[in-house]
């Protein structure tokens, strides 16, 4: 029971060897957690040791009916463009997320990496393919900063426009904004991100 109450902390990992094989910085179920919890729901966990976990979280949502076309639509009008973007995080589910907020916006998730080693080899393959890059900041072998040092190094080398990189993180501070920032990233944005905080992010990147 001690270590079910400590599993939706930030940062925190039950078992520490199962980490290191496989990745990961406890922010997962922390995510989770802050993401339902700005819906207004509640998740809960019910584990033993040698037979798993389950996991169970309510929400209330609005019918499709109840959602209005022009609703659906408001980020269609504010929006000057349309972007392309490359989606680079560790966590699968950072995937179904970004896919869902940005369904009926003017932005669509191209690619999707696992980390930044994958998406330094996506983004030089096709130098003109992406207008945002939504990059993670903690992930296995190649991290986020490191990721944008490459990808800016290669656009220097081969005289282009850089691409806009946003890059987040669950460690927030000025420390770490500015790190990033001289880095060669865009924006720093914290984790967990709405979805409304992250299609006004884009709209202003969109009409810049």
């Amino acid at each position: 029971m001690e270590e079910q109450a400590i599993i939706f902390d930030p940062y925190a990992q039950v078992n520490r060897s199962i980490t290191l094989k496989n990745g990961g910085t406890g922010l997962g179920l922390y995510i989770c957690k802050q993401t339902i919890e700005k819906m207004g729901g509640t998740i809960v966990v019910n584990s033993a040791v040698g037979q798993g976990s389950v996991f169970r979280f309510t929400i209330a949502l609005k019918k499709e009916s109840e959602v209005t076309e022009s609703q659906g639509a408001e980020h269609l009008v504010s929006a000057s463009r349309r972007l392309r973007v490359l989606l680079v995080d560790d966590q699968a589910d950072m995937n179904i997320f970004v896919s869902a907020f940005l369904k009926q916006s003017p932005y669509f998730l191209v690619e999707y990496c696992r980390n930044g080693s994958s998406a330094v080899r996506t983004y030089t393959s096709d130098l003109d393919k992406f207008d945002v890059v939504l990059m993670d900041w903690e992930m296995p072998t190649m991290n986020g900063i490191e990721a944008v040092k490459e990808i800016r190094r290669e656009e220097r080398e081969s005289s282009l426009k850089p691409v806009k990189i946003v890059i987040f993180s669950g460690h927030e501070g000025d420390e770490k904004r500015e790190v990033a920032l001289t880095s060669g990233c865009d924006v720093f944005l914290s984790k967990p991100f709405s979805k409304e905080e992250l299609l006004e992010l884009l709209d202003k990147l969109a009409k810049e």
